[in-house]
């Protein structure tokens, strides 16, 4: 199984009132081809940021990033040539959050789709292309003639998918896309993404703060707090065996599956700290309760419990220690 993505030692830091806030913090780890690979953690964790350091919409401020055999940062991408941009650029799509903001409201959905074709030069303006997607994703070609106004936070969200699969990416980051969406619509927009893996043999990063969603799109999941890694492994296991006490807090933050389904771990009290003033030790210490004195002095390192399952976790460390 090859190798898509290298994430190595990856930082991206704001300068905030004399201080520096450290959004994502020296992440390394890799992504398969064909993979779903989920990113999770409560707002402010950086799961975002990450991704669009990833791909260079926001310039990172140290590490490397390879996408395939290219070296991403922004000091190379600056030297690569326009023909060699856009190639990379349409091998690597986005479905963003709040799909209205992403499309031109005095434009045809029709002429935005049609650019994006052009700009990727599909023959005949994509015609055929867009025809095809939008069967897929079981819109009728009618919508082509209308305004982003006039349609459904669905349809919509159905229409960036439309849009992000055109010029054919090797990769597809769909960061929280269907957070704002209702949740009657929710389940059929993840049943498009769940299915794109095997129709169009593409990557895709799935970011979201819940993790009833990513349980059944992903193949793996990494976990992050205040931009730092907690836990990484298959979803069978990090659901099966979650090892970090922030996974466990998180796996018991989702709703009940049934009125005789009982809570049976200490959930989470207070709300993320800031990325400002990151504590000495583990970051997770002043909300973690499981905490001893060494978790509020010494960072922990990421211990390898088996081959996929890593877990920065000193308690873990003790328990199983480093394989």
């Amino acid at each position: 199984m090859g190798i898509i993505f290298s994430v190595k030692k990856l930082a991206k830091y704001f300068p905030v009132g004399g201080k520096t806030l450290k959004a994502v913090d020296c992440l390394t780890f890799e992504i398969y081809e064909r993979e779903v690979y989920g990113v999770v953690g409560e707002s402010g964790s950086g799961k975002s940021t990450l991704g669009r350091c990833m791909l260079n919409l926001v310039e990172p401020t140290a590490g490397e990033v390879i996408f395939g055999d290219e070296i991403m940062p922004m000091s190379e991408l600056a030297r690569k040539s326009p023909a060699r941009m856009k190639s990379l650029r349409r091998d690597m799509q986005v479905v963003f959050q709040n799909p209205n903001s992403s499309f031109n409201p005095k434009m045809t959905i029709g002429r935005a789709l049609y650019n994006a074709a052009s700009f990727f030069g599909l023959k005949g303006g994509g015609r055929d292309r867009i025809h095809e997607l939008l069967d897929y994703v079981n819109l009728d070609r009618s919508v082509l003639s209308r305004y982003s106004n006039a349609l459904s936070g669905g349809e919509m969200q159905r229409l960036a998918i439309v849009r992000a699969l055109i010029p054919s990416p090797r990769f597809v980051m769909a960061d929280e896309p269907v957070s704002a969406l209702d949740v009657s619509v929710q389940a059929q927009i993840l049943n498009i993404l769940g299915e794109m893996k095997n129709r169009f043999g593409l990557t895709m990063m799935f970011i979201s703060h819940e993790l009833t969603v990513v349980e059944h799109i992903c193949d793996r999941i990494m976990v992050m707090y205040l931009g730092a890694m907690m836990e990484l492994g298959p979803v069978e296991e990090l659901f099966g065996n979650p090892l970090h006490p922030y996974t466990r807090a998180l796996l018991d933050s989702r709703p009940k599956t049934s009125p005789d389904e009982k809570k049976t771990r200490e959930m989470l009290e207070g709300e993320i700290p800031g990325a400002v003033d990151i504590p000495a030790g583990c970051r997770f210490f002043s909300r973690c309760p499981d905490a001893v004195r060494e978790c509020g002095e010494i960072p922990p390192e990421l211990y390898k419990v088996t081959d996929f399952h890593f877990v920065a976790c000193h308690l873990v460390r003790d328990t199983v220690g480093n394989n």
